[in-house]
């Protein structure tokens, strides 16, 4: 390990990942990564090159500058943004070759006819997308040749136990796509399946799907899956003390040592993506063995209660990884902090800690 933390992006798990992708949805369907918010936080220029290599060859992000830095890494294909198109960008689409989504006329016009586009449909997600009656008079005053590829929709409860939403938004967005002339149709991508309904619903996988979480080992919703978690957190032992009973620890002085003690440091805290909110409240590992935390989280810094082990300056703990059975996976984390491994992923992998590739068996 060379660094005193250092997040671990494990490529043969992202195998793995990709690959139940192409068994559940058929070898030959398209598949657009989502590599938005830096690939979920494990890193989107290594994560595109990586999915490059597998043969991938759509992208989706959610904003332009997102695909700028792609482009500018030598990443080729389709790479389509989420977010609307405003004025001031429409050289860049040009530019970098970018596919655009569309969810009013407004957007359309920022195009000028010049930028090939999704039209996105709002089949009950309520955020963007035109409402399903207004599809069709939206396409029928296209502008000749106009650059319409493909058409989507985003579902909402697809990783829920209950499939009756995403049953209606399948059979509103299939309405709205019945409603489009049989030669339109036909030349368009059609695509709406995101993780969840990769798992749980064959009929909206479409032309192609768009997959986020799953392919980074953390989907946390309903259905059977066969995964592994993508990135893992490893942090190494800087600082080692014996203290005694009654001794304090950390910014407040909340926890005192019931008894004599090996406290150590690790190079870990809030600025990493740690949160404070895990103060006196979780573990790291060590093997089977877990250690607790002890103390508020400061922002550079934890400290750990190593009880009597004399464990040598340079031991190297695991913060978080591993599979949805294991009590250090981000999964866990994700609960006891009452939120979702997205997030946690995202947060993680948006700070400062280096990211270190392996396990590339092509």
């Amino acid at each position: 390990m060379r660094h005193l933390v250092e997040t671990r992006i494990n490529l043969n798990a992202a195998r793995h990942n990709l690959n139940f992708i192409k068994n559940r949805v058929g070898e030959n369907k398209p598949i657009m990564a989502m590599i938005k918010a830096d690939a979920y936080g494990h890193g989107a220029v290594e994560m595109a090159r990586f999915y490059k290599r597998c043969g991938l060859n759509d992208f989706g992000v959610a904003q332009i500058r997102e695909a700028i830095e792609l482009r500018e890494a030598g990443i080729e294909g389709r790479i389509m943004v989420l977010q609307p198109c405003f004025y001031g960008q429409y050289e860049d689409y040009l530019k970098w070759h970018l596919e655009a989504v569309v969810s009013n006329r407004e957007d359309l016009d920022v195009l000028r006819n010049q930028v090939p586009f999704h039209v996105m449909v709002d089949t009950g997600m309520g955020r963007e997308g035109l409402l399903p009656k207004d599809v069709p008079p939206f396409i029928e005053h296209l502008p000749a040749a106009d650059k319409m590829v493909g058409i989507a929709t985003h579902f909402a409860q697809s990783d829920e136990s209950d499939p009756q939403y995403t049953l209606r938004q399948i059979a509103c967005f299939e309405e709205v796509l019945q409603s489009l002339p049989a030669e339109r149709r036909q030349k368009l991508t059609i695509h709406a399946a995101n993780s969840g309904a990769i798992v749980n619903f064959k009929q909206a996988h479409y032309h192609m799907v768009r997959p986020g979480i799953l392919l980074y080992g953390l989907y946390d919703g309903y259905g059977q899956v066969t995964q592994e978690a993508v990135m893992s957190v490893h942090a190494k032992l800087v600082v080692r003390k014996k203290v005694g009973a009654g001794y304090f620890v950390g910014y407040g002085s909340t926890y005192k040592t019931e008894r004599p003690s090996t406290l150590g440091v690790l190079s870990l805290g809030y600025a990493d993506g740690f949160l404070r909110a895990n103060s006196n409240c979780t573990r790291v590992w060590l093997g089977d063995e877990s250690f607790d935390i002890v103390g508020r989280v400061s922002m550079d810094q934890v400290v750990i209660n190593l009880e009597q082990k004399d464990l040598p300056l340079g031991t190297e703990f695991l913060v978080y990884g591993g599979n949805r059975d294991r009590s250090s996976s981000l999964f866990e984390e994700a609960r006891q902090s009452h939120t979702i491994t997205y997030e946690r992923a995202c947060q993680l992998g948006s700070m400062r800690i280096p990211r270190i590739y392996l396990n590339e068996d092509l």
